[in-house]
């Protein structure tokens, strides 16, 4: 489904403010997210600190200067995704 329909809830942005809310908790979670430098490739973690606490079973995560190799497939085929919280970074 389209991540721009009213009341979709398969997409979620974690915006600097979201992120600013989480670095104050007084726990691991919020010194884990004030570790870590804004503009810093390490930011990426906490998408994937989300995705933990939010029940994710899988993560994908993909970079722009790579490249999957023909006749190769990111998955077995014996990984079932569907009915499965999926999270792209």
């Amino acid at each position: 489904k389209a991540a721009d329909l009213e009341g979709d809830d398969s997409v979620h942005f974690l915006s600097v403010d979201d992120q600013l809310q989480w670095a104050k908790q007084n726990n691991a979670v919020g010194l884990f997210v004030r570790a870590i430098p804004f503009k810093h490739f390490a930011r990426k973690n906490l998408g994937y600190l989300y995705a933990i606490m939010h029940g994710a079973q899988y993560v994908f995560d993909f970079d722009d200067d790579n490249i999957l190799a023909e006749g190769t497939a990111p998955l077995s085929s014996e990984t079932h995704l569907e009915g499965s919280r999926v999270v792209m970074l």
